[in-house]
């Protein structure tokens, strides 16, 4: 059985998650105006600072303040499309997980998964191999459809 207060704290978490997500669904809406993004980009969870990082839209004077976030944003904005854009600084982000990311991230090109073959986390540089020779060999999800579309035609 529970409590008048059991109730009410359940209550107010269900609609903190609730809100955590109204937030984190309007931080990725291609159509967030910049004002919005730059709001929510202050936002106090991490989660929805990743989804602003994440949308393409958001202005660089934003991703570059969201550069010194927690690492969860930074990963982020390491497997974002727009990564290029900060590689160099990502590339010597102290954190494997963000490291990783642009290990994995296929938007990137060549040289970049080049230096990361060299990375000190023996995890990282495997991932980088990897994903370079993925790219290399046009086994990717899209060189795949690629394939098979032009194999129909």
């Amino acid at each position: 059985m529970h409590t008048n207060n059991q109730v009410l704290n359940e209550t107010v978490n269900t609609e903190a998650v609730d809100a955590e997500h109204v937030l984190a669904l309007a931080a990725s809406n291609p159509l967030a105006s910049a004002p919005m993004l730059e709001a929510l980009a202050s936002s106090e969870s991490a989660y929805v600072r990743s989804k602003v990082a994440e949308n393409e839209n958001t202005p660089d004077v934003i991703l570059d303040a969201l550069m010194h976030d927690c690492t969860s944003v930074k990963v982020a904005l390491a497997g974002s499309s727009r990564a290029i854009e900060r590689v160099w600084l990502l590339l010597k982000d102290d954190s494997s997980a963000v490291r990783m990311t642009l290990a994995a991230n296929r938007d990137l090109p060549e040289h970049v998964h080049q230096v990361l073959t060299k990375d000190a986390d023996r995890r990282v540089a495997r991932c980088a191999r990897r994903t370079l020779n993925e790219m290399r060999s046009g086994d990717s999800p899209v060189a795949n459809l690629f394939k098979l579309f032009t194999r129909v035609a």
